[in-house]
Parts: C-alpha cells; sequence; structure tokens
C-alpha cells in the first residue's frame, strides 16, 4: 500500500521518537508526546511501547520528572498506560519494575495557590486500572505495595467525588482491596475515616453496581476485628450506621429492580453483622457510655420512631433491627441501671418494642427486638412491671414461644424468666403461661425422641 507523505512523516516521527528514548533522552518531552499520541490508536507503536526495555526507561522517567517536570511524566505515564492496553506482557512487565512510581504520584498535592491538583493523580489512576483490567497478578501487587490507601485518599478527593469517571476508580480499587487476606491485612488509622466515608461521599451519585462495589470494598475490611477495635477507638461506628442507612435508601429506592435489590439487600444484612459484634464487643462497652450522644440521638430515636402501623414502616425496618441489636448488646454489658440523664428515656424504649412484638412477623426484627427488652427488663423493675401488667405481653411470650424459629423460642423463654424476676406480681400473673409453655416444651421434647 502507498503511504502519503503525512504518514510518511508521522513514521519518521515515531521512529525518532523510539530512538531518542532508546537513547534515554527522555529529558526531551517531545518524543514521549509523539509517543502518547501515536499510541492512543496505533497498536504497532503500543507493541513497540510494551518493550521491557522501553517500559523501564518510561517508569524511570516518571520517577525523575514527578516533582520538577510534571508534564514529562504524566507524557510518560499514558506511554505506560497504553502499552498495558490489552497486553499483559507489558502488564507483567510492570509488575516486575513495582509500583513506586505509582505511590510517587497519586497523592493529591497542593497547588501553589493553596488549591489541590489532582491531574497527575486521576492520570496514575487510570494508568493502573489499565494494567490491572482482568490481570490479577498485577492487582495482588498493587495491594501488598499498598497502592490502594493513595486509592482511598484519592476516591475521597473532590476531583473524584464531582467527577464523571469515579465509578472507574471506585472499580479499580474494588478489585485491589478483594486480593486482602483475612486476619493478616489491616488499615492504618488515618486511612480507615477516609474509607467508612465514602458510601456517605459519594451518596446518591453512583448506580447500584458501583455503590455496591464501594460498599464491598468497605466490608473487606470491616469484617476484620483489629480494624473493628479501631472502628471503635476512633469512634466510627457512626460511619458504618450511615452506610447502612444509604445501602437501605438505595434498596427502598429500587422497588422496581429486583435484580439491584438482590445485589444490595446482602449488604445490609452484613453491615448489620458488623454492627452488633461492634457493640458487643468490651471496646464499645469501654468508649460508648450508656448516655452517649450518638446512641441516644440515633440508635434510640430509631427505635422510638418505630410505627408498625405507618405504611412505611417497611422501609426502616432494617435499620430498627440494627438499632436494637446495637442496644441490646450494649446493655449486656451493664449489670445494673446507670444513673444517666438518658435512664427514663432507655427505659421507656420497651413501648415501641411491645408493639414491635405485638405486630410484626419479621424474624430478624422479632428476635432484635425481643433481647432488647429482656436487657431492658432485667435492669428495669419499673420495665419487668410495666410489661408484665401490658395486656399483650402474655401474647407475646406465646408467640415468641410457639415460633418455628428456635432462637424465638428462647427469646420468649427468657423473656417469661425475667419477667419473673424478683417480681411476685408477675410471677403470679405468668404462673399459667409457664406451665403451659414448660408443659408444651417437654410434649415438643418426647414427640422428638419419639421420631428420631
Amino acid at each position: 500500500m502507498a503511504v502519503n507523505s503525512d504518514e510518511s512523516s508521522n513514521l519518521e516521527d515515531i521512529e525518532g521518537a523510539f530512538r531518542s528514548l532508546s537513547l534515554r533522552s527522555a529529558e526531551d518531552p517531545n518524543a514521549l508526546a509523539v509517543l502518547a499520541q501515536a499510541s492512543r490508536s496505533n497498536e504497532a507503536v503500543r507493541e513497540q511501547l510494551a518493550d521491557p526495555k522501553i517500559l523501564r526507561i518510561l517508569v524511570d522517567t516518571v520517577e525523575c520528572s514527578v516533582n520538577d517536570a510534571v508534564d514529562t511524566a504524566e507524557l510518560a505515564l499514558r506511554c505506560i498506560g497504553n502499552a498495558c492496553i490489552d497486553n499483559n506482557a507489558a502488564r507483567e512487565q510492570v509488575c516486575k519494575l513495582g509500583f513506586s512510581w505509582a505511590k510517587l504520584c497519586l497523592p493529591v498535592v497542593d497547588a501553589v495557590d493553596g488549591a489541590y491538583d489532582s491531574t497527575l493523580a486521576v492520570l496514575t489512576a487510570k494508568v493502573l486500572y489499565n494494567i490491572c483490567s482482568d490481570y490479577e497478578a498485577a492487582q495482588q501487587q498493587c495491594f501488598e505495595e499498598h497502592i490502594h490507601h493513595s486509592l482511598i485518599r484519592l476516591c475521597s478527593s473532590r476531583a473524584v467525588v464531582d467527577g464523571s469517571e469515579k465509578s472507574l476508580f471506585i472499580e479499580l480499587l474494588f478489585w485491589i482491596c478483594s486480593h486482602m487476606q483475612p486476619d493478616r491485612d489491616t488499615l492504618p488509622t488515618n486511612v480507615l475515616p477516609e474509607l467508612v466515608a465514602l458510601p456517605n461521599l459519594h451518596k446518591g451519585t453512583l448506580d447500584p453496581e458501583d455503590f455496591a462495589f464501594l460498599v464491598e470494598t468497605c466490608l473487606l475490611f470491616l469484617r476484620e476485628p483489629a480494624v473493628k477495635r479501631d472502628l471503635v477507638a476512633h469512634k466510627l461506628v457512626k460511619d458504618v450506621w450511615q452506610m447502612l442507612q444509604m445501602n437501605e435508601e438505595t434498596v427502598i429506592m429500587l422497588h422496581d429492580n429486583e435484580d439491584d435489590r438482590r445485589l444490595l439487600a446482602p449488604l445490609t444484612t452484613a453491615i448489620i453483622w458488623i454492627l452488633s459484634d461492634l457493640a458487643a464487643s468490651t471496646e464499645f462497652a469501654a468508649t460508648y457510655p450508656v448516655g452517649d450522644q450518638w446512641l441516644q440521638n440515633v440508635v434510640v430515636v430509631t427505635i422510638y420512631a418505630a410505627d408498625v402501623t405507618h405504611e412505611d414502616f417497611q422501609s426502616t425496618i432494617r435499620l430498627v433491627d440494627a438499632a436494637c441489636q446495637i442496644m441490646g448488646n450494649r446493655l449486656w454489658a451493664v449489670s445494673e441501671p446507670v444513673d444517666t440523664d438518658s435512664e427514663h428515656q432507655i427505659g421507656g424504649l420497651f413501648r415501641p418494642l411491645l408493639a414491635i412484638l405485638t405486630t410484626s412477623q419479621d424474624v430478624e426484627l422479632l428476635h432484635s427486638a425481643a433481647g432488647l427488652l429482656i436487657q431492658l427488663a432485667r435492669l428495669y423493675a419499673e420495665v419487668r412491671e410495666s410489661v408484665g401488667a401490658d395486656p399483650e405481653s402474655q401474647s407475646i411470650i406465646q408467640k415468641l414461644c410457639n415460633h418455628g424459629m428456635p432462637q424465638l423460642k428462647q427469646d420468649g423463654i427468657a423473656l417469661l424468666k425475667v419477667l419473673g424476676k424478683n417480681s411476685p406480681g408477675n410471677q403470679e400473673k405468668l404462673a399459667n403461661l409457664a406451665r403451659e409453655i414448660l408443659e408444651s416444651s417437654a410434649e415438643a421434647t418426647d414427640s422428638a425422641m419419639i421420631e428420631a
């Protein structure tokens, strides 16, 4: 095929640029500019850039230029990124060279005027995306070199939060963090707050799949015991609660999209488990007193606001479930009533709990509400007497004890026992019910033995 003069000129420029690069004349950005532009659409140029010697020169150029010749560093980065498009050999070579260059380029730096310049960091993340896409060896090495620490900070920056390419960076972060090893990997305490704040920062700006990527990235770390201790120590439990709120809000909004609901609903369950574990820890009891403002203003208020008769109750049911678990686990660590300004408010929780236990058929919520009511009745004599006097109390106990779920049966028996503790009046009121339940339990045991 004949080559016109323009094409011939371009080929000469490209060949000259490669000669210049091979001679390590990369301090002249003209050669890099030619190759960065040509490699966008020319596969042959990308193949040449993937040569191990050329890649080493490009990586060295980035590292040498990042502080005093940013434009040159950007051009070298573009060459690296284009060389790694669908090229595992190039990706392997970059892995051999390591990712110290990425660490140098990812921080969002102060500009001269006091603003923040994220241009180099954003470009570096795009290059990493090309390297890591469908290439797990690079993802794993990025994790081992702690590239995700800088990516978390980048995803917290206004450049990403307000930008149009956040999906790319969130996906990259998920790929890399998916290579963490349970019981081994954790996060520095200065990075953890930025991670758990990410879902709130990106609230309402992500599609369901990207939001799921972001929440699951958080959960990868939040499941770790060491991270849980740090969450409590730095009072970041409120951020996990916000994550639950946002996930549930997203699930509710997707009422017509069953596929996306199925994607997010398990994340709600996982977050509730984490919140429950946090609240059951000795560290939580030491850090969050019963009268803590967050517990009172968010957790307790959520339970008081639970209106099982309202048509919108289903939209908050998992939040109420989580609130009951948090408060129930926190009170479990209390051996006697706490003399605080909020004691009356805490004791009064039995009223919405009775309404929930009377009306709801949701197994998880019934278990959580019963658990909290048991703790309240254990601690407060006034609660024991008030619940015992409530006309619905016996039907609630029967509902629990006759339920098919063993956990709820145990809750019913535990509630019956605690209501009778040091309360002759309740013992008398509940005597017949206790007898019926014991007889029913014995019959069920005999039946099970016969079937065996």
